[in-house]
Formats: C-alpha cells, structure tokens, sequence
C-alpha cells in the first residue's frame, strides 16, 4: 500500500498569522488601556467591540456583542433620547460618509452627571465591502460645568442665586419686543433696603449678607414663573412683572413686596426689622426701552425715599422734569466753585448768659449768574448725591480760616465758627489732616473752628467718626453734633465721638411754648448732654417766649430768627460789634 505524502512550507502565512494576532492584540490592548471610550459597530450599528472605558461591567460588555444602542438603552434602562440621538448621528456618518461629533450627557443608576463629547468615524472594510463605525467618545464633565459655573455667574448673582443686571435686562428686552397686548402693562418695579449701609457696619457684612439672601429668598417665593426677580447689587433688587392687568394690580403687588419685606429676618439669634422704598415704571407709558424705564423706576424710587422711605411711588413726567432740573444744577455747581459764585454767610450764636455773640455758624450760599440765588434745599442734595460736596466742604474750610484771619485783623472778639461737615467728607481718608493743614495755613487757633456734623452723617461710617474726631479733639478743634433726635443714632456712638455741643433740632423749638411734648423733649436732650459734659444749644428760636423756656431748661445758647437771619460776611462783623456794644450798655 503506498501512501503519498505532500508538503508545502507555510512559516510565511504562520508568521503573517503570528504577526497579526499580535498586531490585533498590541492595538486591544492599547485600545483597552485609553481614557476615552472606543467601540467599533457594523454596518447594521451593531457592537463588535467595546474597550473597558465604554462599559466597566465586564459581563454587560460580553452580552452586548451584536447588540444595538437600543438593547443598551433597554438593559440599563436608559431614557429613549440616549438610543436615538446616537442613531441619528450614526446614519448621517452613513449616508455622508464623514466624520460627525455630537454632545451627550449620561446619568447613571446613581444620578451621577457624565457628558461625553462622541466622534462617529466610518470606515470602509476592502475585504467585506462593508462600512464599520469606530465610536469615540471623550469625558468633558469637568469643561462642561466649569462652563455652566461660568455662565451662571455671568447671568446669576451669586450671593442670592437671583438674575443678575444682565440677565434682568436680556428677560426685559424679550418682554418687550414679545409684548403686543393693548390691554396689559409691563411693570419696571426697583428697590433698595432702606439705611443698608448702617446695617452693614453696626452689625456686620457677614449679618448684611444674610439679610441680602434672605430677602431674595422671599423674593422669589412670590413670584410667578413668568417673573424676573434680579439682584443689581449692593442693596438693589429689580422686578419685571408681565401681563400686568392695570395700575391698580401693579400697586397691589408693590405693597404685598412691601409687607413681606417688612417682616422680621431672624438673623443668628436676633429679629431684624427692615423697610425698603421702591420705584415703579410701566411700559408703554412710561418708556419703551428696558433702559428708560428701569431709569424712571429708579427716579421713581429716590422720590420715594424723599417722602420718608418704606413706602412705593410711580414714575411721572413731573420726576423728569426734576431730573433735568437736577442735572442742570450739577452741571452749574461744578462751574460755581471755579466761577466765585459760592458764598458764606453766617448766622450768629447768642449766650443768653452773657447776651454777647459766642459762636456763629457758617452756611453755604450760590449766587447763579442766571437764576440768581438758589435756595441751599435745592443744590445740597445734589452736591450730597453727585459728590461735589467734598470739593464744597474743602472751600467751606479754607474760605472759613481766611475770614477769621480777617476779622482778627477788625479786633472782632474771638468765638467759634462751626462748619457743616457731611458724611462723604467724612469717609475720605485724609480729611481729618486736611483740616489740620487748612487751620495751620492761616494761622487759626484750633479753638477757633468748630466742626458741625447731622447724627446720620456720624452714623454712616462711626468707626471712622470716631477715628477722625479723636486726632481732631487732640488738636483742641470743637465737635457739635446737629439735628439731634431727629435721626437713628447710636448713644454709644455718640459718647464715644465726645462731642462738644449738642445742638437742638428747630423741630422741637418751633411749638416749644405751646407743646408739652416739645418741652419734655427738649429738656432730656438737655438734662442727657449736661450728664455727658456737654454744652447745648437750640437753633430755630425767633420769639422771646421760646428763649425764655430753653434758657430755664438750662440750655444757653441761642441760634434764630430772634436775633438775626444769617449774613453775609461784611454785615455779619457790623451785627457782632453793634450786639456786643449794645448788650454792654443794658
């Protein structure tokens, strides 16, 4: 029996075999050892290979050979939106055949967050002459919500989680251009929290910051889905109200803020009561642009304040009219200084004591080249608001100091001049040095400028109050406090500032002798700054009868009509010298 036998040397094809096992599994393992998922898919999207990265479960990995995204979405029980997105981009890579990338976001059975930014990359298999789709998909979870963190602050405060000015103005300007109702206003509603500032520094920025979010929480509870609730910073919030029936539900709304606003915030173991003053705008009446009218409700909020705060009023045209005028009269102030149109005048101090002039006060007067005097209710609060008041104040000083050395040189007798001093100077670094210099550059005894300041003025920077009046006080400079009992201060405060004088407000003179309250008043104010080594004295007296009183009360210093309206410079010296010489011969 013969047997054949035939060889055929085949190293070659083993060692191309060899070669591509090892070719095959060098790329499995790179591809098993990547940070980005990869899959490759056939030409039905099905799965014939998935790296560690794309499925962790071992055995779901195994099970999903010849599977689809839908058995995925199916077996993991994923949301039908995950299988069917990535079937539409898979047969767009189909029919275009090109590269096509999409993003993905993937919650887990833990609620754990993944975006994935996914590649779909076909490619044509010679041997088959079928298409196959490598999938790669790339983790941007940590880019995606550094972004979202990005565009919520630039669209969210971030203390109170409300919209910011730039979110406010872009749901404005969508209300606007959508709202085509005739029977239906836009309402522009702007508000701040009434004396926020002395809130923040008597109890603290940390106390100010809790009080700001709770505010915006309970902002945010009354309002409706299609409302805007922003914070502006600082202090102000705005609100955009839609499809507002008349004037009438607008009011109605603004004091139900009001009321919620007025409850007590109770912060770390303590009620804080607050109030605020808002402003309110309605579209189309009262602008067409969210610019305009945000501007006429906060118009409408400072005429609010004006009337005494905690309460709401509507923009009218009469507040642009105050508007201009006002900006006229800052524009004019500023020119005033440089044009010698600013004048002082004085208001004598009498002692009833010695009835000889102890003191003088002086006052600001602007003479308008066109308009002629201007009442100081007019420009101080606008200089108070703008901040031209400091430039006032520092002329006020040093025209002061230059007409003390004049009047030393007319032998008039030597008595304090007291200068109103407002809170912004205040708050300025170097003012108290500033008034030192002023002093010394004409040659002025300390004791010679008395500096006159509004309980509200110390009240919104104490800490610094105190600060500058110490070194003032160590100079020997007189300190008197205005105005007081009308404001919200603080009897610590004021003991620490160690004032001089304490000065009574008109308000309590004006009835002194037909009413009972003034008089109790005015008495404890005297009887407290005798107690704290203070002098007193009462301004606003014009009649005999309400000097009299004040004089049994034990305050000595009278400062009114009674002896004389304030006057300029040059009549001022001729009362005070025909006074004294008058009182000597009584």
């Amino acid at each position: 029996m013969a047997i054949w036998a035939t060889f055929r040397d085949i190293t070659e094809r083993k060692r191309s075999q060899e070669q591509v096992r090892n070719q095959k599994a060098f790329y499995e393992f790179i591809l098993d050892n990547l940070d980005s998922d990869i899959a490759v898919l056939n030409s039905n999207f099905q799965y014939e290979y998935t790296n560690p990265v794309f499925l962790s479960n071992k055995d779901i990995r195994k099970w999903l050979f010849k599977k689809t995204d839908l058995d995925l979405a199916e077996k993991l029980e994923l949301p039908a939106e995950f299988h069917e997105k990535r079937k539409k981009y898979l047969e767009i890579a189909a029919k275009e055949n090109q590269i096509v990338e999409f993003e993905e976001l993937i919650q887990d059975s833990n609620d754990k967050v993944t975006y994935l930014l996914r590649k779909y990359i076909p490619i044509d298999d010679a041997e088959t002459d079928q298409k196959r789709f490598i999938s790669f998909g790339v983790d941007i979870t940590e880019r995606k919500l550094s972004e979202e963190r990005i565009t919520y602050l630039a669209y969210y405060d971030a203390l109170t989680g409300l919209s910011n000015r730039t979110l406010f103005i872009d749901h404005a300007n969508q209300a606007l251009k959508n709202h085509k109702s005739t029977e239906t206003l836009l309402a522009f509603y702007f508000f701040d929290i009434d004396n926020f500032k002395f809130i923040n520094d008597s109890l603290g920025h940390t106390k100010g910051d809790i009080l700001l979010q709770m505010v915006g929480a309970r902002l945010k509870r009354v309002m409706t889905e299609v409302d805007t609730v922003a914070r502006f910073g600082g202090d102000e919030f705005a609100i955009l109200k839609v499809d507002v029936a008349n004037k009438s539900a607008a009011a109605e709304f603004a004091q139900k803020i009001l009321d919620i606003l007025s409850q007590p915030f109770h912060i770390m173991g303590r009620d804080l009561f607050t109030t605020i003053s808002m402003g309110i705008a309605l579209s189309p009446n009262d602008g067409v642009s969210s610019s305009e009218l945000l501007k006429n409700a906060d118009m409408a909020m400072y005429k609010a304040k004006e009337l005494g705060r905690n309460n709401y009023k509507f923009y009218t045209n009469e507040l642009i009219l105050r508007s201009e005028k006002r900006l006229y009269i800052e524009n004019s102030l500023r020119k005033a200084i440089q044009n010698e149109e600013l004048v002082l005048f004085f208001q004598p101090k009498i002692s009833t004591l010695t009835n000889q002039v102890c003191g003088a006060e002086a006052l600001i007067r602007w003479k308008h080249p066109e308009r002629g005097w201007v009442p100081p209710v007019e420009f101080i609060p606008v200089a108070e608001d703008s901040g031209i008041i400091e430039r006032i104040g520092d002329w006020v000083l040093e025209e002061a100091c230059r007409l003390k050395k004049e009047w030393k040189k007319q032998n008039l007798p030597t008595f304090p001049v007291s200068i109103n001093v407002s809170g912004k100077q205040l708050a300025r670094a170097n003012w108290s040095h500033r008034v030192q210099s002023t002093i010394l550059q004409y040659n002025i005894d300390p004791e010679e400028i008395e500096l006159e300041l509004t309980e509200s003025s110390i009240m919104e920077n104490p800490e610094k109050s105190i600060e500058a009046f110490e070194y003032l006080s160590g100079l020997g400079i007189k300190v008197s406090i205005d105005d007081f009992g009308t404001g919200y201060s603080s009897l610590s405060y004021l003991k620490k500032i160690n004032a001089d004088v304490l000065k009574i407000d008109r308000s309590f003179v004006i009835d002194l002798e037909l009413n009972e309250d003034d008089r109790a008043i005015c008495k404890a104010i005297i009887n407290m700054a005798h107690s704290l080594g203070m002098e007193v004295i009462a301004e606003g007296v014009e009649n005999s009868a309400q000097r009299d009183l004040l004089h049994d009360l034990g305050c000595y210093m009278i400062q009114g009509y009674l002896y004389s309206k304030p006057l300029p410079s040059e009549d001022f010296v001729v009362f005070v010298k025909k006074f004294n010489e008058s009182a000597k011969t009584k």
